[in-house]
Order: C-alpha cells, then sequence, then structure tokens
C-alpha cells in the first residue's frame, strides 16, 4: 500500500478506479490516510486531462464505502483535499452519466462535507435535463438528498416537481412495479418538503402495490404509515386512498419513554445514556423549573414518526400524572411542544462564500411543521445552543416566549 501510494501520481484515472474498485469488490478498508490523500491528489490532477466516468465512480464508490466507517482515522488534510476537487468536477455535472453524479452527490452529502455550489449545480442539471435517463435508484436518491438541504427553494421544488413528473410517465410502469421499495424511497424524501403528489400516493396505496409491500422480505409497514399521517394532516385535498388500517404496525415507543423517565429519576446509576438523552434529561429538568406548573413528559405526539427523537410536552395540570402516563396524550390537553433537535438533525454545507453552515434537515423540519398544522404550538431547541447556553433557564424563557408571541 506504500508503494501504491507513491507511485499514485503517475497513474491514470483508469489504473486508480481498477485498484479502488478491486477493494470495494473485496471488501477490503484502506485505512491509511496517505494512500487516500494521493488518490485526490490524482483525482484532482486528472479529471480535466482523462475524465472516464466508469473510472471516477469507481473511485469515488469505494471512497464512499470506505470512508464513512474509517474516516475518523483520516487526517484533516483528506478532506481538505477532497474540498478541493469541487472546482474541478463542476465542468463535467452536466455531463456526467446520473449513476457517475449520484456517486459524487453521495460522497459528499454522507460525508457531511456538501458544497453549495454542487447543489446548485446538481439542481441546475435536473432543470435542464430532466431525469429521463435515470434509473429509479438514482431518482430516489437524489430527491432524498435535495428534499433534506434546505437552500435555493423555488429551484429545489422545480427540481423535485420534475422527478415527479418523470415517475408519472406510463413508460416508467413496469420499473415502478418492480422496484416498488424505491417508489415509496421517492414519496417519503417528497414528503420531508411538503409534496405529495396525489398520483404517486393513489399508487403506492392501490391494491397492486399494496400487495408487492405485504409480499416483500422488507417490512414496509412504518414507512407506508408514515406517509399515509403526513398526507393526512398536510394535504387536506387528497381524496385516494390510505395505508389500510388493518396493516398498521405496533409502534414500540413506550421502551424510549421508559428509558428517558429512569435516567431522570436516577441518573447517576444509569450508564447506558447518549450524549441526546442527556441532553433530553437535562432539558426536562429546565423545563421543570421554569413551568412548575405544568408537567413534563416526554411523548410522540406524531404516532407515525419513526424517528430517536421525541418531543417534551408541557401539560396543564388538569389531569393527575399517573394518568397522563396510563393513557395517550391528546393535542387538546398539550399546552406546548418542546422539540430537541440532537446533532443528527443538522447536514454541514459549505456556502459559496466560503463559510460551513449546519442547516437543519427537512426530515427534522417536518416534525414541528406538521406539529404547527395540528394547532400545537411548537419550541424547537437545537441542543447545542441549549448546551452552551450560560443560563439555561433564562435561554428556556426566552424560547417559550418566542413560540408564545408566534401565535399572535
Amino acid at each position: 500500500m506504500n508503494l501504491l501510494s507513491k507511485d499514485m501520481a503517475n497513474l491514470s484515472l483508469e489504473e486508480v478506479g481498477i485498484i479502488n474498485l478491486a477493494h470495494y469488490k473485496t471488501r477490503t478498508l484502506i485505512r491509511r490516510a496517505t494512500y487516500f490523500m494521493a488518490v485526490s491528489k490524482n483525482l484532482k490532477k486528472r479529471i480535466s486531462q482523462d475524465l472516464n466516468p466508469i473510472c471516477l465512480a469507481a473511485v469515488l464508490k469505494y471512497d464512499d464505502a470506505s470512508l464513512n466507517k474509517c474516516k475518523e482515522n483520516q487526517a484533516p488534510q483528506f478532506f481538505t483535499m477532497l474540498e478541493d476537487l469541487v472546482d474541478p468536477l463542476l465542468p463535467h455535472i452536466s455531463t456526467l452519466p446520473p449513476q457517475t453524479l449520484m456517486h459524487i452527490l453521495n460522497l459528499f452529502y454522507s460525508l457531511d462535507l456538501l458544497p453549495e455550489s454542487l447543489f446548485l449545480a446538481v439542481v441546475d442539471r435536473i432543470l435542464c435535463k430532466g431525469v429521463t435517463e435515470w434509473r429509479l435508484k438514482d431518482m430516489a436518491r437524489v430527491t432524498q438528498i435535495l428534499s433534506n438541504i434546505p437552500l435555493a427553494a423555488e429551484k429545489r421544488t422545480e427540481a423535485l416537481l420534475n422527478i415527479t413528473t418523470e415517475l408519472g410517465n406510463p413508460q416508467r410502469q413496469e420499473e415502478k412495479e418492480k422496484h416498488y421499495g424505491r417508489l415509496l424511497q421517492v414519496a417519503m424524501a417528497l414528503s420531508f418538503s411538503g409534496i405529495y403528489p396525489p398520483f404517486l400516493a393513489q399508487e403506492i396505496f392501490s391494491d397492486t402495490f399494496q400487495k408487492a409491500f405485504q409480499g416483500s422480505e422488507i417490512d414496509y409497514r412504518r414507512d407506508l404509515y408514515h406517509l399515509s399521517q403526513s398526507i393526512f394532516i398536510e394535504d387536506t385535498a387528497y381524496q385516494g386512498p390510505f395505508q389500510q388500517s388493518e396493516n398498521l404496525p405496533k409502534l414500540p415507543k413506550s421502551k424510549m419513554y421508559g428509558k428517558v423517565v429512569k435516567a431522570s429519576m436516577n441518573k447517576a446509576a444509569n450508564r447506558e445514556m447518549s450524549i441526546r438523552d442527556w441532553v433530553l434529561v437535562d432539558l426536562m429538568e429546565v423545563l421543570q423549573k421554569v413551568c412548575p406548573n405544568c408537567l413534563i413528559h416526554p411523548v410522540f405526539l406524531l404516532p407515525h414518526f419513526q424517528t430517536a427523537d421525541i418531543e417534551i410536552t408541557l401539560l396543564k395540570k388538569e389531569k393527575t400524572e399517573e394518568a397522563q402516563c396510563t393513557r395517550p396524550f391528546d393535542l387538546d390537553s398539550t399546552d406546548c411542544a418542546v422539540v430537541l433537535h440532537g446533532s443528527h438533525a443538522y447536514q454541514n454545507v459549505r456556502m459559496l462564500g466560503g463559510q460551513t453552515v449546519s442547516l437543519l434537515r427537512q426530515y427534522h423540519a417536518m416534525r414541528p411543521r406538521q406539529l404547527r398544522k395540528l394547532g400545537v404550538s411548537v419550541v424547537e431547541i437545537p441542543y447545542t445552543d441549549f448546551q452552551l447556553a450560560s443560563d439555561r433557564k433564562a435561554y428556556i424563557k426566552e424560547k417559550l416566549a418566542e413560540a408564545r408571541a408566534s401565535e399572535k
């Protein structure tokens, strides 16, 4: 491997691709930072000389698979070099094959290094050339990424609508029926941005697709229920079928609730809590001090939401705490919902001006949006802001006041 690193500068992009693809096929991870830095230098040098989409895809596909598992062992210089590849790549975005384009976009997205320039270039590519030649697999992944990043709202929405238009093409029917899971991924991703094409929901909840989902080895029931309930909340004009009630899954929510309550009662004895859970417990304690006349409970107000995130409700003390623990929480008794956004809820984006910003992923922004549509007052707390606040009580009071003011 050391010899390869030394000779990397003299290798062609095709040779680098063959080496990386061999490691990818044999599932062999390279953990040497020197090798990855050598690949980056070579890639930057070769992109403008002998760009071969297949070879580029082989390089990026392996980097994507390998770096996610060992990036903590890589030298910081590697990621700087990876970012330096963006400008040489941009002129080729409009001509790259869709599969190669997705390898590039997915690499930067999954490594939390997504540049705004690359994001906008992909959006422009979709707007200018459409997605007629794209596989459903690539359409599903690009929809997930575009829907999650709140940049260039109008152009992004137009690009997503272009994708839905192509999905309505009758020539896609056979592919959709064969890869029904990908179709559901597209619909789920569109829901992040509040986009619900009627024909797409009608297809997914039709008898034909319901039978396919039920016969699958993968259990899609939660995603189907999630999509069904999201449409019910946000798209009141939809008149088509929903997820059949007899197919709804049993949602295991009590485990998270019990863990948080147990930890709050005996913090010193519980060592299995994650950092996010500890912050959640600390937040509940501060809320109890700020709102002594309310019952504080962690709960899933949106029953369809399948993440580890939970809301904290501030309930008026009109019912006993025991009763609240044994019956479902209803929105009428909820005075306010506090949503704690953990680190996983944010995507780092390098803006055109050079600065890096953390943007709330739309998958997580969807929860507060839907709660507000249900008439719930929502307080959104970024966990980093709460942790760094010098006076947490004052910080929470300010956030609660902002939520109250927004209702007027």
